[in-house]
C-alpha cells in the first residue's frame, strides 16, 4: 500500500508486517527501519484529527502515544501519521497473537457491515426511483394537464420527461452524500439513512423547481403576447423621444 505525506511524499508501507489494533493499524514504512506509518480506521478519519496532527508535527508535540512527523492521506484523503519507532519492527508477543484473530475479525465484519450497507443504498435508490416514478411524475404530470399544456409548458417539461430527471437527481444527492459522509464521525449506517433523505429531497426539490419554472416562463411568455403591442409602441415612443431631446 502507499500513502503519501502533507508535501507528496511518497511512502511505501510493508503489509506483511503490520500490527492491526482496535481503532488503528501500523504500517513498518519499506526501506527504513525505524518509520513507521500509523493509519487510523475510518471512523477516526476526522477533520479534527487531522488538524490535531498538523498541528504536532509543526510544534514537536505527542499524539497520543507517538510524536507525529507528517500527516498521512490515502488519495486526497486524510488517513494518518508517520512517526518513528525504536527500531524494533513487529514481532508480535503472545499476547499479540492472540488477539490478532479477534482483530481480524472485528475488521472483517466491519468490511461486511459496509457491504451491506451499499447493498442497502442499491435497494433504497432503486426503491425510491420507483416511488418517484409512481407518486412524483404524475402530479408534475397533472400540472402541465391543467395549464393545458401550453407550448412553453410542452417545452420545459422535457426537463422531467418520464420523471427520469428526478431520479437521476435523487441517484446522484443520495451517492455523493453518502459518500462524503461514510468516512466521517456519522458513520456507515447514519451516512447510509442520511442519503436515502438526500435522494428523496433531491428529487422532490426538482420537482418543485421545475414547476415554479414552468409557471413564471408561462405567465412572462403570456404577459409579453398579450401586451406585445404595447411594449413595441412604447420602446418606439421612448426612442422617438430620444431623438427628439438631443435636437
Amino acid at each position: 500500500m502507499q500513502v503519501r505525506g502533507s508535501s507528496n511524499e511518497r511512502y511505501m508501507l510493508d503489509s506483511k508486517n503490520k500490527r492491526v489494533y482496535k481503532s488503528y493499524t501500523d504500517y513498518p514504512v519499506k526501506g527504513s527501519s525505524v518509520y513507521m506509518a500509523r493509519i487510523f480506521g475510518k471512523v477516526r478519519r476526522s477533520g479534527a484529527a487531522e488538524a490535531e496532527i498538523r498541528d504536532m508535527v509543526s510544534t514537536g508535540g505527542y499524539y497520543e502515544d507517538v510524536m507525529p512527523l507528517n500527516t498521512l492521506y490515502l488519495g486526497s484523503r486524510f488517513a494518518g501519521l508517520l512517526y518513528e519507532s525504536d527500531g524494533s519492527l513487529v514481532q508480535m508477543s503472545e499476547e499479540d497473537a492472540e488477539n490478532r484473530p479477534a482483530v481480524c475479525k472485528r475488521a472483517g465484519n466491519e468490511d461486511t457491515a459496509e457491504i451491506i450497507v451499499v447493498i442497502v443504498q442499491i435497494v433504497i435508490a432503486v426503491a425510491l426511483g420507483v416511488l418517484h416514478r409512481l407518486a412524483l411524475y404524475p402530479i408534475i404530470r397533472n400540472f402541465e394537464l391543467e395549464r393545458n399544456a401550453s407550448s412553453v409548458i410542452r417545452f420545459l417539461s422535457v426537463l422531467d420527461i418520464e420523471g427520469i430527471p428526478a431520479v437521476l437527481a435523487g441517484t446522484v444527492a443520495q451517492v455523493v452524500v453518502h459518500l462524503k459522509l461514510k468516512d466521517t464521525a456519522f458513520g456507515t449506517v447514519k451516512a447510509g439513512a442520511v442519503a436515502a433523505a438526500a435522494n428523496f429531497v433531491a428529487a422532490l426539490l426538482w420537482m418543485l423547481l421545475l414547476m415554479v419554472l414552468m409557471v413564471l416562463v408561462d405567465g412572462a411568455v403570456a404577459f409579453l403576447m398579450r401586451y406585445l403591442v404595447i411594449i413595441v409602441l412604447i420602446a418606439v415612443g421612448i426612442k422617438w423621444l430620444k431623438r427628439k431631446l438631443r435636437i
